[in-house]
């Protein structure tokens, strides 16, 4: 079995366990009631269909150019011609759509013919029975294609990883198959002092040991052959092309080499392994593809130029530059293929890479940006090295369809000195100066403090002091908006606003302080705020019998609150109230991050018979797939 069979199941699996979403297309010139009765008819599927009505094979064309459709209707006249048309249409797209000729029955047309000119199937208009049949039958036959092309890029890309991670291993492997070497490593020939495969494939395992060490191998071999299968290993004495002898462990594993039986085999040399690990550590801390350290060593050393600075061991240790390369962003590169773009930023990173200078360390943040960590601290060292660095970049080129590609770059830089606290804190100060850089055109620009300028920590201590006062001093106030149904009813219902008035005149919505609060640990309180005075107000309304619902909107610490349902419930028994008129509001992407939790508090709420809306539903991929896993009564649109 592959060892990531396992994987690609699952990978499979998903793809075809997905909610079926299907997008048609119809070309027809008849009346708009044709293509109604087909859709009304396919919804029946239990698909979620999604339907473009086209009236000539021109419109087609254009369709085509700017949507991904799944299965095609052709209820044009001279059906077989327009079938055919159609067909080759669709091929210069580079869609795979199969296409359904739908006949009229004295059209004198026949099955036969709408199939030779390339339809998939030949339907009567009013067969809707067997249109269904034939959509269901393709439909599920173009997902499993497709689910096959998802399996079959996986495999290539793990098969990609897995030469990756053999080449670069820095342990002797090497693939035998009745007793003669197939395939080794670089490590494998560089331990025997071979100078490639050719050297050693056909070359017995029994040549690699000392004369001594043939019987003991020998054994070992037929031992592990009608073994379990498990790996073992042994100490042997080996010897490479010079006559040098060397000790190591040679461990055997059994595998298969392409689809027929064989060993894989690793020779552990009895060295010191210092190097080795630092080797392995400096992979681990690098991109594969572009060969730069990761944000997570940015940060470390990062931290480590704070310390330096805020300990006054130097005024200033060094600068953080960020490094944007602007044509990943544009239009410019939006239709080139990732392996284009790969290969461009594969040979910015070398390029950088090879102008390095003394302590300075290049990372990769993400696709478009690199970060700096250089030791210049004044502005004339900062601006000569980013436009150098700027021409490096523009300088290179890489080819695509016959035309040269290359990218501008543009800088934001935060110099370290004392006033900066901590590595989020530099990164944001750094972001800031490049957004200003990309949003006046300029090629870079330094980080300013402004005078008396406070740090994001000291931000967040002020915003803490002033949400505690403002819980303890009621200085929260709930406002609340009707929501209007579109229907006669006699509920009233509306969507609870709560606000910030701690300052006479500047009220801050919820918008505003909730990502604070979140960030900063204050949103349980406000959310338990916000509970308490509106079942208090809810509590009010409802002793003018009048049927009420309130839409409580809550943050996404709520989810993590392993109390909030118990006190939920105490709360709605203090005040004697109706759970139904409870609608606790989360949004999508909270619901999304902690689907755990949202499960367990939201089937705990609708048991006791409150009810619960998702904000902002749509916003995400896929988000049918959320209400499969989580319940909800109510959806508030993106």
């Amino acid at each position: 079995m592959h060892e990531n069979q396992g994987k690609f199941e699952h990978v499979f699996d998903n793809k075809l366990n997905e909610t079926p979403q299907l997008h048609l297309v119809i070309i027809s010139n008849g009346s708009l009631n044709e293509a109604e009765h087909y859709n009304s008819n396919l919804r029946k599927l239990g698909f979620l269909l999604k339907s473009t009505r086209v009236e000539t094979l021109q419109e087609l064309s254009g369709k085509l150019e700017a949507e991904q459709y799944d299965i095609a209707l052709c209820s044009l006249p001279e059906l077989p011609t327009a079938v055919q048309e159609a067909t080759q249409i669709i091929t210069r797209s580079g869609q795979k759509i199969p296409v359904i000729g739908m006949m009229e029955e004295d059209e004198g047309v026949s099955a036969g013919e709408v199939l030779s000119a390339g339809a998939v199937d030949a339907v009567l208009k009013e067969d809707f029975v067997h249109l269904k049949l034939a959509v269901k039958r393709e439909f599920n036959y173009l997902r499993m294609v497709r689910a096959n092309d998802l399996l079959k890029t996986a495999y290539f890309e793990s098969e990609k990883r897995s030469q990756t991670l053999l080449s670069s291993s820095r342990d002797a492997v090497a693939y035998v198959q009745e007793g003669m070497h197939v395939h080794t490593n670089q490590a494998y020939l560089e331990l025997f002092g071979l100078q490639s495969l050719d050297d050693i494939l056909g070359t017995p395992l029994m040549d690699m040991v000392t004369a001594d060490n043939h019987q003991k191998l020998k054994q070992f071999i037929r031992e592990h052959r009608e073994g379990d299968g498990a790996t073992q290993s042994i100490s042997l004495t080996f010897q490479n092309t010079e006559g040098e002898e060397f000790k190591g462990t040679i461990e055997f594993t059994r595998t298969t080499i392409e689809g027929e039986l064989g060993t894989q085999i690793i020779i552990r040399n009895r060295t010191d392994s210092k190097e080795l690990n630092r080797q392995i550590q400096e992979l681990v801390q690098k991109d594969p593809l572009t060969g730069l350290y990761t944000r997570q060593h940015l940060l470390k050393v990062l931290s480590e130029a704070i310390h330096q600075a805020s300990n006054n061991i130097k005024a200033a240790s060094c600068s953080l530059f960020l490094i944007r390369l602007e044509s990943f962003d544009s239009e410019n590169l939006a239709d080139t293929p990732l392996q284009i773009k790969d290969n461009l930023l594969k040979t910015i990173a070398e390029a950088l890479q090879s102008s390095k200078q003394d302590d300075e360390v290049f990372c990769i943040l993400d696709e478009a940006t690199i970060g700096l960590i250089n030791p210049a601290t004044d502005d004339k060292a900062i601006n000569e090295r980013a436009r150098s660095l700027q021409k490096i970049i523009a300088d290179q080129t890489v080819n695509h369809e016959q035309d040269p590609l290359n990218t501008s770059a543009s800088m934001g830089v935060c110099i370290i000195d004392e006033s900066t606290k901590e590595t989020h804190e530099a990164l944001s100060r750094a972001q800031r100066a490049l957004s200003k850089a990309l949003a006046k055109g300029q090629s870079t620009r330094i980080y300013r403090p402004k005078p008396g300028e406070l740090t994001q920590r000291q931000l967040d201590q002020q915003w803490i002091k002033r949400i505690s006062t403002a819980l303890k001093s009621d200085h929260f106030i709930i406002r609340y908006q009707p929501i209007i149904s579109l229907s006669s009813s006699e509920c009233e219902r509306y969507e609870i606003d709560p606000l910030l008035a701690d300052v006479p005149g500047k009220e801050v919505t919820q918008s505003v302080f909730s990502p604070i609060a979140l960030r900063t640990g204050m949103a349980r309180g406000i959310d338990r705020w916000v509970i308490y005075r509106s079942f208090s107000l809810l509590a009010e309304k409802l002793q003018d019998k009048t049927l009420t619902v309130f839409f409580i909107p809550l943050s996404e610490a709520a989810l993590n609150d392993p109390e909030l349902f118990r006190w939920i419930k105490q709360l709605l028994k203090q005040f004697q109230l109706p759970a139904s008129s409870v609608v606790f509001q989360f949004s999508e992407e909270a619901v999304l991050k902690h689907i755990k939790h949202a499960r367990a508090i939201v089937s705990a709420l609708r048991k006791i018979d409150c009810k619960i809306c998702f904000d902002n539903f749509g916003a995400e991929a896929n988000p049918f797939r959320l209400v499969r896993h989580v319940p909800v009564d109510y959806l508030k649109i993106h």
